[in-house]
């Protein structure tokens, strides 16, 4: 948990340096995002992948200040310790939502990259059977990373990117810890808007 806070001051404390460069005014332009993504990572010591979607307003052609929500896709088995029922398996899940806030350096390139964050709040939980919740547990989330996009028309970008999911508040579920759910992300993002 300390670390998790040290990088959050961290984070914000360069964030706000950036933010410190004038973005409102005179001639101030502002223009709506949104688009799907992809997380390829590690969850629990299997590879998984969240399906979700990003969007927000983007000032300047620089800062981004949005939301993003991603859910595991698939299921996946929940560990030993949580499995107390032999003819059924216990599964995990976990879905998150957040502020999302970009920093786009050098947007008027073809291919340029920027570093990004989400900060939130989601939830982690046990399944049996088919549909029923077993034991949930709020979480929260501090997941800051970086994307290289390339525009391919005006109104459209993809990128790749990279990012690391740290979880804090797991106190519920049997044999899973916060650290179990921190893992470093592979992204596949795409932006609709105008850029």
């Amino acid at each position: 948990m300390k670390h998790l806070t040290f990088l959050f001051l961290f984070y914000m404390l360069t964030v706000s340096s950036v933010l410190a460069q004038p973005l409102m005014g005179r001639g101030t332009e502002s223009n709506a995002f949104g688009g799907p993504a992809l997380k390829v990572t590690q969850l629990n010591d299997e590879s998984v992948v969240f399906f979700g979607g990003r969007g927000g307003v983007t000032l300047n052609k620089t800062l981004v200040i949005g939301a993003g929500f991603y859910r595991l896709l698939g299921d996946i088995e929940a560990p030993e310790a949580a499995q107390i029922n032999p003819n059924v398996t216990t599964d995990l899940d976990l879905e998150y939502v957040g502020l999302d806030l970009e920093y786009i350096v050098a947007p008027q390139r073809l291919l340029h990259f920027s570093i990004q964050t989400l900060i939130g709040s989601g939830r982690a939980q046990y399944w049996e059977g088919d549909d029923r919740v077993r034991v949930e547990d709020g979480i929260w989330i501090f997941e800051p990373g970086f994307n290289v996009m390339l525009r391919v028309t005006t109104f459209f970008q993809i990128g790749l990117g990279a990012s690391y999911r740290f979880v804090s508040g797991v106190d519920r579920l049997d044999g899973l810890e916060s650290q179990d759910l921190n893992d470093a992300s592979a992204n596949l993002v795409f932006k609709f808007g105008k850029f």
